[in-house]
């Protein structure tokens, strides 16, 4: 067999290592450098294989991108132009490297060099392939590198480019199944559930069985970090449950709460048994009174710290004082309604044009 051969056979099979064939495919690389002598790519393809087998079989990213590092080292430092067969063996490791940002390097080099093959009946696979690979090592990255606030902009950005590509790519090409997969990755990176189950119905009803245990591998292993949906059920209880908790961590009764907010009592009760929906208005009225964000409210997570729980008996005294003012500052209000019911309309006008000096002048200070 000819070197081309070879290496054809190989892309055909390609990192699927749980066929016989590859075995055979390997055998047959070997023995053609030990007749012709050393070749670089045939050198790059056996070093994919062993990639590939490790990973597939310890399941160890890391070492993976280990084994790849030396072809990825050579073209990350290099300016030479690549050839086909090269592109096509970048393509495979291109999502395997270091970190994002080098895999991104490599994968604007790989489609620069690819355009010269335009013309080739595997063109438009082998461009969606890169962008499908680099988008896998993105998601590697959000959740295993170390990236900061504004690196995580970039790399959002980056994911975006990628994944909106490869769509337009399986929308021309009409490839459900790879469209499937981009819903898939999308959903683990913004951690969605229903694109990820959208995502999975595709490559069932269109791709093969081992395209979606591999899927629902890759899910299962972010499984921690995606937020299942909540029903509307589910979501009040929590709500409810939050409510109570930082209520009683700052030592509030449901009547004096429910009178600060301006809601009855039996409503608040039933709102913290989950039995009531509580509105955006009055949960961010809680939000102020119990100086608790309101992210904290919709949050599924266990009690206190101890140092947590000091830190709110300290700020205790000044929500309870808080809370007084604006009971007393209620009352007052209801005496100033009262007042007001008997003034005619020029009075009225008085009255206003004293309140909006007296608020200027308070914004002024």
């Amino acid at each position: 067999m000819t070197k081309e051969d070879l290496l054809d056979a190989f892309f055909k099979v390609g990192s699927n290592v749980e066929l016989k064939r590859t075995d055979k495919i390997q055998e047959d690389l070997e023995r053609y450098v030990y007749v012709n002598g050393y070749d670089r790519q045939i050198d790059d393809v056996l070093i994919l294989y062993k990639m590939f087998k490790h990973e597939a079989r310890f399941s160890d990213f890391e070492e993976a991108c280990k084994i790849a590092e030396p072809i990825i080292e050579r073209v990350y430092n290099s300016n030479e132009e690549l050839d086909f067969y090269d592109i096509r063996i970048l393509t495979m490791a291109v999502g395997h490297t270091k970190s994002y940002i080098q895999s991104c390097f490599i994968a604007e080099k790989l489609l620069k060099n690819l355009k010269k093959y335009i013309e080739h009946e595997r063109y438009p696979y082998i461009e969606l392939a890169i962008h499908m690979n680099v988008i896998t090592k993105l998601v590697r990255a959000k959740y295993n590198d170390n990236i900061d606030k504004n690196d995580y902009k970039k790399l959002e950005g980056e994911f975006f480019k990628y994944t909106d590509t490869a769509r337009l790519l399986c929308k021309r090409e009409k490839l459900l199944d790879i469209q499937g997969m981009i819903l898939v990755k999308r959903g683990i990176f913004f951690e969605d559930m229903n694109l990820i189950k959208n995502g999975l119905k595709l490559i069932e009803d269109n791709g093969t069985r081992t395209m979606y245990d591999i899927m629902l591998r890759d899910v299962n292993e972010y499984k921690a970090h995606i937020r299942f949906p909540l029903t509307v059920k589910e979501f009040n209880l929590l709500i409810a449950k939050n409510i109570k908790k930082y209520r009683e961590d700052k030592s509030i009764s449901l009547k004096t709460l429910s009178n600060s907010i301006g809601i009855s009592y039996l409503y608040l009760s039933k709102v913290e048994k989950g039995l009531s929906p509580i509105s955006i208005y009055n949960l961010f009225r809680l939000s102020e009174i119990l100086a608790i964000p309101v992210t904290e409210f919709i949050k599924d997570k266990d009690a206190d710290t101890e140092e947590n729980k000091d830190t709110n008996k300290d700020t205790n005294k000044k929500i309870n004082k808080k809370l007084s003012l604006i009971e007393e500052n209620r009352l007052r209000l209801n005496e100033v309604n009262t007042a007001l019911v008997a003034l005619d309309s020029e009075e009225l006008s008085v009255i206003i044009s004293i309140i909006k000096k007296l608020v200027k002048l308070r914004n002024f200070d």
